[in-house]
């Protein structure tokens, strides 16, 4: 998953309106998928790194749209004869609720999935993979609810059973998942591991990980302070997406943002104002380039020529779900520095995790 801001435990997704983190997840690039069966699917032991038929309807970008395209194939998984299937289409189900903060529900399809499992599908072939992603998803949940101390044991254990699967993707996954919700030390050597099983696997769906694991070690890195080394990394991703045909905008968003950092303030304003005309040249904005142009302005001193963007930058994060949860203070100051005339809206409660 790709952030965009030095907060990678609050989840993933979303500049661009992607997931609460702001990621571009690795499945991103995904053919289009044919239209849901009309009949029960039948039981098939599938390749360990294979797609179902709808994880190719993925839209990180809009986890609603996705989970009424999923509910178009559950009327059928439910009358088939392959718990497998059925429990990997719960578990992504359950995804596209704790993408939207909807705890309670991505959980209760978590545990729906399990007791499909239990009611026959753990004699199956193949189970291990249903198993792990089941794990992976309900790690996603603990950790997106704030509580990423108990995520952890669970993506460990999701690690362990895909690496049995022999599934080098859903392991990759896991050990992604490890790199962001560890504690730095520990998630920076996941994150190495990960990147160097990328490197190394012979599939091309394990390998689209590549991008997403050099930022977040980029991530990772700038949140200990090692900002330079983060830019290695920032600028290794953006290079890896420019290779492949891929949108590069959000890799070099972050580089430009580590520039700035590094006191390579003229440079990053530069990169800065060359994102957002890419992005008015395709007809769309960006908030996160405007708080950056305002935040190098405001580093160069030219406070009345910032104050615009960062009250640009606060109009267009202020509608995002998990900046308002996990990044009010960084709100709170371009409303502030930006002279934004609304009012704040009241701070909203912490999302709980289940249980507490």
């Amino acid at each position: 998953m790709i952030q965009r801001r030095p907060l990678v435990a609050v989840v993933m997704a979303a500049l661009l309106g992607l997931a609460p983190g702001g990621a571009l997840m690795a499945d991103d690039e995904a053919p289009k998928a044919p239209a849901a069966p009309e009949k029960p699917p039948e039981p098939v032991e599938l390749p360990a790194n294979a797609a179902r038929d709808f994880d190719t309807k993925w839209n990180y970008g809009d986890p609603a749209a996705t989970e009424t395209a999923f509910r178009e194939f559950l009327p059928a998984a439910r009358e088939g004869d392959d718990p497998l299937y059925l429990a990997e289409l719960l578990s992504q189900l359950a995804r596209t609720h704790s993408l939207r903060g909807q705890f309670d529900k991505a959980h209760a399809l978590l545990d729906e999935a399990e007791e499909v499992l239990a009611k026959g599908g753990d004699a199956c072939a193949g189970a291990s993979v249903a198993r792990a992603r089941i794990l992976l998803e309900r790690g996603r949940c603990w950790n997106s609810s704030g509580d990423p101390k108990r995520s952890v044991p669970v993506f460990a254990k999701s690690l362990e059973v895909a690496r049995e699967a022999g599934s080098d993707f859903h392991a990759l996954d896991a050990m992604h998942m490890l790199g962001i919700a560890a504690p730095p030390d520990e998630a920076l050597a996941w994150n190495e591991k990960a990147i160097a099983a990328a490197e190394a696997s012979k599939s091309a769906r394990t390998q689209k990980w590549l991008g997403a694991l050099y930022n977040n070690t980029g991530w990772t890195l700038f949140e200990k302070g090692e900002h330079a080394k983060a830019l290695v990394y920032f600028e290794r991703d953006a290079a890896w997406r420019k290779a492949r045909g891929a949108s590069d905008l959000i890799s070099r968003w972050s580089a430009a943002k580590a520039k700035r950092v590094l006191g390579r303030v003229e440079e990053a304003l530069a990169e800065q104002r060359e994102l957002l005309a890419a992005y008015e040249a395709k007809g769309e904005t960006d908030g996160f380039v405007f708080e950056e142009i305002g935040e190098c302005l405001w580093t160069l001193d030219k406070h009345d020529e910032a104050k615009p963007w960062l009250a640009k930058g606060y109009e267009a994060l202020i509608g995002i779900d998990w900046m308002r949860t996990g990044e009010w203070d960084r709100l709170v100051s371009l409303h502030t520095r930006g002279d934004v005339e609304t009012p704040l809206p009241e701070r909203p409660a912490k999302p709980a995790a289940d249980g507490e």
